[in-house]
């Protein structure tokens, strides 16, 4: 019984990276098909994108510090550099698919700027940070050990979708170049933790409202204390 269990289990987790990896690809394919990145630069991203997503399933999440996100921040903006040096060294324009995109597209307001790769720096480094922010906060850590266990992850991840949303309908202002990479930045940073720490904390309060003590039955102080429990450890 145990061995069926586990085949059983093992069949399903393949089929969901399955299922994972053929929708990333639809994903890439689209972009192709509406002609906004070319066809080495999708499968390489689709390719390391689920490398990345395999890996960090096991990695183990409580050891991650503020410390290590601004050392993947400075590894990224250091590199970033590099090649953006690198490039120009080599003779090539490291904004030469934008100018390319301004000289063919048919309108040339159609090019946005978030579709360019300083943007994408700004848009990368702010998920870091604001993930780093998240793990070290009272939010997280009170909610490390408890998702996944009473369903209320489906809310969660609702909610989550929702905010994400909201914040990617902000306007920010393409008038000034430096105040739209730091809105992009800030952005981002809010997105990455509000997902990680805010909304699990916030939706695990609501969904153990109802396991509270009566207040007309215990003492203030004791009320308290079991509250916080209930919130911590005793999910």
């Amino acid at each position: 019984l145990f061995y069926y269990s586990f085949l059983f289990r093992a069949i399903l987790t393949k089929s969901a990276w399955f299922i994972y990896l053929l929708l990333l690809i639809m994903v890439a394919v689209s972009r192709l098909y509406i002609a906004t990145h070319f066809p080495h630069q999708v499968m390489l991203g689709s390719i390391i994108g689920f490398v990345i997503g395999v890996y960090f399933t096991r990695f183990p999440v409580e050891m991650l510090r503020m410390k290590h996100c601004l050392a993947l921040g400075i590894v990224l903006v250091t590199t970033a550099f590099l090649v953006y040096v690198f490039m120009i060294l080599l003779g090539v324009e490291p904004d030469w698919s934008v100018k390319m995109a301004m000289k063919w597209c048919q309108n040339r307001e159609w090019v946005h700027l978030n579709t360019t790769p300083l943007n994408a720096l700004f848009r990368d480094t702010g998920a870091i940070i604001g993930l780093g922010l998240a793990v070290e906060s009272r939010y997280f850590l009170q909610t490390l050990h408890n998702m996944h266990r009473d369903g209320s992850e489906v809310i969660t991840a609702l909610v989550t979708f929702i905010l994400v949303q909201c914040c990617a309908c902000i306007p920010r202002s393409s008038h000034h170049l430096g105040l739209y990479y730091l809105g992009t930045f800030v952005q981002n940073c809010c997105i990455s933790f509000g997902s990680v720490a805010l909304v699990p904390y916030v939706v695990k309060m609501i969904w153990n409202l109802n396991q509270m003590p009566d207040a007309n039955a215990e003492p203030k102080k004791d009320l308290l204390h079991r509250s916080r429990r209930k919130l911590t450890a005793c999910f």
